[in-house]
């Protein structure tokens, strides 16, 4: 099984709005709209801020070739799901560690 890093990130918040103006006026972030949603260029890193209840704070992304055999392998090495919309959607994992992962089908 092969993971990759991507270079995006998502800030998990209960207030987008809110969390959207302190990353834009105070870190000095780049708004920019993409499909149509405020991402920010927070370079080389691109951030976006999500507002599903599953937690607050930041979600890394992984790129993998099959969402489903990645859940598979990490399920079975202590890692959980903690919300799983199937490929091309959220399919986010949380480690032993307490750092979570939005899986993102590349294959």
């Amino acid at each position: 099984m092969h993971f990759k890093l991507s270079h995006q990130v998502a800030v998990q918040s209960a207030d987008r709005k809110q969390a959207v103006t302190f990353y834009r006026d105070v870190l000095g972030f780049a708004e920019i709209k993409r499909d149509g949603v405020g991402w920010l260029d927070a370079s080389p890193l691109m951030m976006y801020v999500d507002e599903r209840k599953v937690g607050e704070g930041l979600v890394l992304e992984l790129e993998v070739e099959d969402v489903e055999a990645a859940r598979v392998y990490l399920e079975e090495r202590a890692c959980g799901v903690i919300l799983w919309e199937g490929a091309g959607r959220a399919c986010v994992v949380g480690d032993p560690f307490g750092v979570r992962f939005n899986l993102w089908q590349t294959g």
